[in-house]
């Protein structure tokens, strides 16, 4: 099974979406977009004295 990373566009698509998920051709994984985490670096930059 291959997953896939897709944008919808307008609000028909996404009716078009759930449509396909409830005849059980597809499954959305999440309905929410992940925005990328800050890099550990610059997290902890400053917080360690030496």
């Amino acid at each position: 099974m291959d997953t896939y990373t897709i944008k919808i566009r307008y609000e028909k698509a996404l009716k078009l979406i759930r449509d396909l998920e409830s005849l059980n051709l597809i499954q959305v994984v999440s309905k929410n977009s992940k925005e990328p985490k800050p890099a550990l670096s610059s997290i902890l930059s400053g917080s360690i004295s030496v």
